[in-house]
């Protein structure tokens, strides 16, 4: 593939179908800070961190049943698919959503991070600094084709207790967090059990938002790594609730859609896989502003599609020099324009016409005499820019504000300087060069493509372009 031979710069080479993500070791000082929960230590990591390349919003209408239970086939790039015997798998999936702030940068939701690891991955990873007795035991069951229920409670016994040995500095790798309640408090640094098992796991939280004195984020689940027996694997699943920062745009507000991220990193992991695209229950919830969109592009079930999938995939940092993987579930929300386009949009470009009618009765062109007689031309102008005003006023608590102008912005923008054009044309122009210069109809035709060419804006927006071929997620651009 052309991405493939690209990604030569951040994706080093271990075989001709396979690669490796470099992930050199953080500093101890630097550990020391990231993701502590005193708020420094996330606004470090987020400066440290480029998020995930953007990737345009699409419709996948290609089905291939039988290829349906591989999605990773036409998400990851050739270099970050490995075999099961030498990589650790990981998914991420969207569990819950209750909340979406774009103004202020972030989502709330549960999102499910999985591990998979080998026994003979995990051995070679971190067998220098474990036990003796583990390291045996672990040799065991990599040598073993299947394990007893005995061996396999020995080895979970023994894997929470290199938690503990971990905790007291027996071993190298991410500093735990102090043992806190479970509520965890941000300020003061607490942490659950579940957490410090997610951290001795070497993975760690991006972009979890720390905002006022919510005590996020929240981990849950497994307390130490597990054996899963039918696979011969240790096994992990956490729950974390947080507030998820973004960096969205309301440029194109009410047409807007936002790619919403959960994204996780390891600085001691380089061989990653996609376990799995497990379902993502959140996408299938009903919110009033938005629609909620997954890996599909769309909300609805089609025969060969579960929309309920995220996008899931590892990435390079490329905010740092050498780029530690970053592993993140990805979906979409697009916003519900009707209540503006009835509310707001529609009135304003009737009130903008109007202007039209004052310049025909300006231009003693209305055939209407009571009406010729007894309006104003220009006080029927300022009326109209009266009540432009006040209705964005009116509207004013239901409309984001920013440091910048939305499409919103520019289109009533748009209206009230096609006003004040009709007030300049009425007050300099006489009656006779107003019907020489045909006022009336160019005034309509000017708000007409003024209308024209802000919808086409706002569809190309809105629509989600169909993607009918399988197609990579990145492309050259995305990963330089």
């Amino acid at each position: 593939m052309a991405t493939a031979s690209r990604l030569a710069n951040v994706l080093h080479s271990e075989s001709p179908r396979g690669g490796y993500i470099n992930a050199p070791q953080l500093t101890d000082s630097l550990v020391h800070q990231v993701c502590a929960h005193n708020g420094l230590g996330c606004q470090v990591l987020w400066r440290m961190a480029r998020l995930v390349p953007h990737v345009p919003l699409k419709r996948r209408t290609w089905l291939d049943k039988d290829k349906m239970s591989k999605v990773a086939d036409f998400v990851l790039t050739e270099d970050q698919k490995f075999d099961v015997a030498s990589s650790v798998g990981v998914s991420v999936s969207i569990i819950g959503i209750s909340e979406i702030d774009l103004v202020n940068s972030f989502w709330t939701g549960h999102v499910s991070f999985k591990l998979k690891v080998g026994f003979d991955v995990y051995l070679h990873h971190s067998g220098p600094f474990l036990a003796d007795e583990t390291n045996k035991a672990l040799k065991d069951a990599a040598n073993s084709k299947s394990l007893s229920p005995e061996q396999a409670k020995k080895l979970e016994i023994l894997m929470a207790a290199e938690i503990g040995r971990w905790q007291e500095g027996y071993a190298a790798g991410t500093r735990p967090l102090p043992d806190g309640p479970e509520e965890m408090k941000p300020a003061g640094g607490d942490a659950t059990a579940a957490e410090n098992c997610m951290r001795f796991a070497g993975f760690g939280i991006i972009n979890a938002h720390v905002v006022g004195d919510d005590p996020y984020p929240k981990v849950t689940g497994d307390e130490y790594l597990w054996v899963d027996t039918e696979a011969n694997m240790l096994v992990a699943e956490w729950c974390i609730e947080s507030k998820w920062y973004n960096q969205p745009t309301l440029k194109y507000f009410p047409f807007d859609s936002h790619e919403m991220c959960a994204i996780f990193w390891t600085q001691t992991w380089k061989r990653l896989r996609i376990a799995n695209f497990g379902r993502s229950y959140g996408l299938g919830t009903m919110l009033q502003e938005f629609e909620i969109l997954g890996f599909r592009g769309d909300s609805k079930p089609v025969s060969g599609w579960d929309p309920y999938v995220c996008e899931c995939n590892v990435v390079p940092n490329l905010g740092r020099p050498g780029g530690e993987p970053m592993i993140y579930g990805r979906f979409w929300i697009r916003r519900k324009p009707f209540y503006f386009l009835a509310s707001l949009l529609f009135p304003t470009a009737v009130v903008a016409l109007m202007g039209g009618f004052a310049i025909m009765i300006a231009a003693g062109e209305s055939p209407n005499g009571i009406v010729m007689g007894g309006e104003s031309p220009l006080s029927l102008v300022a009326g109209l820019i009266l009540t432009m005003m006040a209705m964005k006023f009116s509207y004013a608590d239901s409309l984001p504000k920013l440091g910048y102008l939305t499409m919103l912005d520019i289109y009533i923008l748009g209206s009230f300087c096609l006003l004040s054009l009709a007030a300049f044309v009425i007050t300099l122009l006489d009656e006779e060069t107003l019907q020489a210069t045909h006022a009336t109809a160019v005034f309509f035709a000017m708000c007409l493509l003024f209308n024209a060419i802000w919808a086409a804006v706002a569809w190309q927006e809105y629509h989600i372009p169909e993607e009918k071929h399988p197609q990579l997620t990145f492309t050259d651009e995305t990963l330089e």
